[in-house]
């Protein structure tokens, strides 16, 4: 009786200390900035990523996946060196981007932006995309940097440029020791990120990239 009684205690114990995953839908930020129905469509946003870095990391343990992975990346000397190393994520931005720019939420976070110019005396638009003016994904950031003061200068930095400035590429790469990806909030703010940096794409009379 007395070896039951402890091999219970130890499993309560063992399940009492098992970081709980926050979802989405029971997040303070997110639903102070989306609807049920938008939350449903960023969740499918998450599993995407969630999928690739722990096949990436070769781990089914997402926290322990997210860390791996933004720590190989700590000591890139440049933004060329990390956007090759992340390039590796561009099976998920693609998925992602394909339901993303389809579904009802993005035009209220995001906005697409084509810039044109000659490219082998052919005309070549160069399709990516970028935060909406006074859209959802700063309200986003606004959210969780009230609920975690590590996200403040994050967010004052990208509200004040419109978009991810060349000091902010490395960001979550600093942040990621002191964030519970279990959160996934915080894996949100992190998918974002690699979606604005690696949306660009190159189209050649093609206007609807993401369309």
């Amino acid at each position: 009786m007395k070896t039951k009684l402890l091999i219970l205690f130890l499993i309560a114990s063992i399940y009492a200390c098992t970081p709980k995953s926050i979802r989405l839908e029971n997040d303070t930020a997110v639903m102070k900035t989306f609807s049920k129905d938008e939350i449903k469509e960023l969740s499918v946003l998450i599993t995407i990523f969630d999928d690739e870095i722990k096949k990436i990391q070769n781990t089914e343990n997402t926290d322990e996946a997210y860390h791996m992975f933004l720590e190989s990346l700590r000591y890139t000397e440049s933004i060329e060196e990390l956007l090759k190393k992340t390039s590796v994520l561009q099976p998920a931005v693609d998925s992602a981007l394909n339901y993303f720019t389809k579904s009802k939420i993005f035009e209220e976070t995001f906005s697409i932006n084509y810039s044109y110019f000659i490219h082998n005396r052919n005309d070549t638009a160069s399709v990516f995309i970028e935060p909406a003016n006074q859209g959802k994904y700063f309200l986003f950031l606004e959210n969780i940097s009230q609920e975690d003061k590590r996200f403040v200068e994050y967010n004052n930095t990208i509200l004040a440029t419109a978009t991810i400035p060349p000091s902010l590429v490395l960001a979550p790469t600093l942040l990621h020791k002191d964030l519970d990806f279990n959160k996934e909030s915080n894996r949100l703010m992190v998918v974002f990120h690699y979606l604005i940096l690696h949306s660009n794409k190159d189209y050649k009379t093609n206007k609807k990239a993401y369309r």
